[in-house]
């Protein structure tokens, strides 16, 4: 009878996948995930300053001030979306992701995928592709987008909207225009 027991248990336990395949990511990985990310701008928006500094002509810190906050609110909103998805993805994926992103084969596609694609080398198609299929870069753009699994359109757009109300209310404790009427 513990034979059986023993041999079932056995049986059972390879069987099971692999711990760290579909594993979540720990806190500590997940934030070195987020970390290891390109942030593409620093700052509002410059047009948006400029629209907003158009109907208050001299107003541009406060301007400044109250737009950065904006952007801090949505910035906010994309870490908890990164989260999701950094949870969706699972342990593996998020470390080869965090591998891509802190090392040589994201500056390397960053700049093949900045050129036109009739621009393209065959080598630099060639490093594409290879790098394509070394990390689960495919996976990652499904994961955030609106058909990923980690999406949760509710809380995304009453979170959007939150921010704009904070902004919109930011705007008027300045007595800042927003519009031209």
């Amino acid at each position: 009878m513990t034979s059986l027991i023993l041999t079932l248990a056995l049986g059972l336990a390879l069987a099971q996948p692999s711990p760290d395949a579909d594993a979540a990511p720990g806190d500590a990985l997940v934030d070195r995930f987020i970390a290891a990310l390109p942030t593409p701008r620093a700052g509002p928006d410059p047009a948006s300053v400029a629209a907003l500094e158009e109907l208050n002509p001299g107003r541009r810190d406060d301007i400044v001030a109250v737009l950065s906050d904006y952007e801090e609110c949505g910035d906010a909103l994309a870490r908890v979306q990164l989260r999701r998805v950094a949870h969706a993805l699972g342990a593996r994926k998020v470390t080869q992701l965090v591998r891509f992103y802190e090392g040589e084969d994201f500056r390397t596609f960053d700049r093949i995928a900045a050129q036109p694609e009739a621009a393209l080398s065959a080598a630099d198609r060639a490093e594409r592709d290879r790098i394509l299929a070394a990390y689960p870069l495919a996976d990652f753009v499904q994961a955030m987008g609106p058909t990923g699994p980690a999406f949760d359109s509710e809380a995304a757009i009453a979170g959007i909207e939150r921010c704009m109300t904070a902004r919109d209310a930011a705007l008027a404790g300045r007595n800042l225009r927003s519009s031209a009427d």
